[in-house]
């Protein structure tokens, strides 16, 4: 969860425990939250990925953009890590990817049940 600030900044206000996500490459999955993570008016629900995901969308019109938290002049460079991984974190989300959007999304699930099953190998 991230509260935003002026100037594209946002901190990180709260975070759900690490989900594994290979097992679930090109599927639709949720993963119900034991504990609900406090959403303020005005929050972001974000995505941080510290390696990768395929959660990106390419080729959209230009009204669709993405943020990442690097610095302006590294904006090309994918490699060095940027996520925030920490409770308060702060960062300028500087990089703006335009004709691409994040794909994923959160549900309000008000019964928790136990997370998927990974598939068999």
């Amino acid at each position: 969860m991230l509260k935003r600030g002026d100037r594209r900044y946002g901190r990180v206000t709260a975070a759900s425990p690490i989900q594994t996500l290979t097992p679930f490459f090109g599927e639709t999955v949720q993963f119900p939250l034991a504990e609900s993570l406090p959403i303020a008016e005005g929050s972001v629900v974000a995505l941080t990925v510290p390696t990768w995901a395929p959660a990106l969308g390419l080729g959209l019109g230009r009204g669709n953009v993405w943020r990442a938290s690097r610095d302006i002049d590294a904006c090309d460079d994918t490699q060095t890590q940027s996520a925030q991984s920490s409770l308060r974190d702060l960062t300028r989300y500087k990089c703006a990817y335009r004709t691409a959007r994040l794909t994923y999304s959160a549900t309000l699930i008000t019964t928790p049940v136990a997370p998927p099953a990974p598939k068999p190998d």
